[in-house]
């Protein structure tokens, strides 16, 4: 009598089920029995039996689960072992195999709980693993829509039209050869978009230096920009290059640009307007060939205004400006950037996270995002780091206490944020046709202007 039939199975031409990763170091003779068994009820087993083989087929092939045989491997390279494996491929789902006498092991017995779907004593029993088998590839399947693919464009994680929108720019202003402006609330990723022109841009094999202006005290922000002499001042006891001249022939970014002292305007006006800059102490002045990219998160027509920024400097940034919309105005990025970010941070997790429940998906899409991007990477870092179970919940965001700090808004504020969710998702919903958006909300074209103005959207 086969085996299938001593297993109460009908007989019959096997279907695919699924392929089988089987890690079956030190599993001996039983290896082979097991293989036997999958092959015989559909499955396509691979048997591995060295780590490293063992995460390059992990990484490579797309498998419906995975069996791991603990054996007598220590807890510690246990783990290590396991977070590897997850690393190589966050969304394969793993039993184990076990002795029973290793599960009175209390470090082991966590280990279990923490990174497998289900265990299983050796010997097996076929039918019980046959039907945890079938449970844990469907378990996976469900899972599978809920995982977007995570292609970035250069590292910029998107969805929207709004942020379409805002790289297609980058990359018309990045063929020019004119300074551009990156503007866009604190956490939009202007460093990031500086670095997506610059790798679009001729220069992209070039020198990149950064420099954030409002991070460097304002006593040594000139020197660090344009360099200084040997004796310029007490302690300069040799030349150094200022960040400009790092950047000959490539790109120089300046992020918060704003806060740069209005004494030292003038010395960067003539960089733009030249190519030259004279270096603390020195006589001759310096021919650069830099291309400059600015950001800022404050209104400089603002700043020009209240005579903290030149007026000349700020026409000569702002040739080509590019805006990032906050993170609230284009809902669309929320969960791709959020699954970004698990998929980024799920090394340092004490367990396997495969995901977010419906709840924390709802959750981060009602939240605000003051602090947009930025705001989402910390809180989903934060979330690997303390969930507990296989799914992300909005606990673990620290978004549950929003239910009970919007009791606090003002009947005007709650007003105010439903017509600009309205205006928001009527310009998404028609293209960023004005007029048709117009037609949709019920207002005409000048009410909606004049709405898109006061909550400054994009149309």
């Amino acid at each position: 009598m086969n085996n299938a039939m001593t297993l109460g199975i009908a007989a019959r031409t096997p279907v695919t089920r699924g392929r089988v990763l089987l890690i079956d170091s030190r599993l001996g003779e039983e290896a082979a029995n097991l293989t036997a068994l999958l092959q015989r009820h559909g499955w396509q087993p691979l048997s591995v039996d060295q780590p490293a083989i063992a995460l390059t087929a992990a990484a490579a092939e797309a498998w419906a689960v995975g069996i791991f045989y603990v054996g007598d491997w220590p807890v510690r390279e246990l783990k290590i072992w396991l977070h590897d494996l997850h690393d190589a491929n966050p969304g394969l789902f793993w039993i184990a195999l076990t002795k029973a006498d290793r599960e009175l092991d209390s470090r082991l017995r966590d280990t279990l709980v923490s990174h497998f779907y289900d265990f299983h004593r050796l010997p097996v029993d076929p039918g019980r693993l046959l039907v945890t088998l079938g449970r844990v590839a469907g378990f996976a399947r469900l899972l599978e829509p809920m995982r977007p693919p995570d292609d970035p464009d250069h590292g910029i994680v998107h969805r929207s039209v709004e942020m379409k929108r805002a790289l297609a720019d980058l990359r018309r202003c990045a063929v020019a050869k004119a300074p551009i402006l990156i503007t866009g609330e604190t956490g939009t990723g202007k460093e990031l978009a500086a670095s997506y022109v610059r790798e679009m841009s001729s220069r992209a094999a070039g020198p990149y230096v950064a420099i954030n202006c409002g991070a460097i005290p304002s006593m040594l922000i000139q020197s660090e920009l344009f360099g200084y002499e040997k004796g310029a001042f007490t302690g300069a006891d040799k030349r150094k290059p200022g960040r400009i001249v790092t950047a000959d022939g490539g790109t120089l970014f300046l992020d918060e640009v704003g806060e740069l002292p209005l004494e030292l305007q003038p010395n960067l006006l003539r960089v733009l307007q030249e190519g030259l800059l004279e270096p603390v102490g020195g006589v001759d002045s310096v021919r650069v060939n830099v291309r400059i990219i600015a950001a800022t998160n404050v209104d400089l027509e603002a700043a020009v205004a209240g005579h903290r920024f030149r007026q000349d400097l700020f026409f000569r940034l702002s040739v080509l400006t590019v805006n990032l919309p906050p993170l609230r105005s284009r809902p669309d990025d929320i969960e791709p950037l959020a699954w970004h970010f698990l998929r980024l941070y799920s090394p340092e997790a004490c367990h396997p996270i495969h995901g977010f429940s419906q709840d924390a998906l709802g959750a981060l899409q009602r939240h605000h995002w003051p602090g947009n991007v930025r705001e989402l990477s910390n809180r989903v870092r934060r979330a690997v780091v303390l969930c507990q179970s296989r799914l992300i919940e909005p606990r673990d965001l620290d978004l549950e206490k929003r239910k009970l700090s919007s009791v606090r808004q003002t009947l005007q504020e709650v007003r105010d944020l439903a017509e600009k969710d309205a205006v928001h998702n009527g310009l998404r919903h028609t293209g960023q046709c004005v007029s048709a958006a117009a037609r949709l909300l019920g207002v005409s074209r000048g009410t909606l202007y004049k709405l898109i103005a006061k909550h400054q959207l994009q149309a």
